[in-house]
């Protein structure tokens, strides 16, 4: 959840993600992936990818 106070650099993966108006996110935001990926993913070090991708 980014408030609209929000102002991150960075880059997000996420099952979900509400991001209020206002809120500032410079990187690439990538949603519909399930924790284990993104634990995978952290674990060996490398970036997931996916065809959906958003920037806010």
């Amino acid at each position: 959840f980014l408030k609209a106070t929000a102002n991150l650099i960075g880059d997000i993966s996420s099952n979900k993600l509400v991001v209020e108006n206002g809120a500032n996110l410079t990187g690439h935001c990538q949603t519909g992936i399930s924790q284990t990926a993104i634990q995978k993913s952290i674990h060996d070090g490398k970036e997931t990818t996916g065809k959906r991708e958003a920037t806010a």
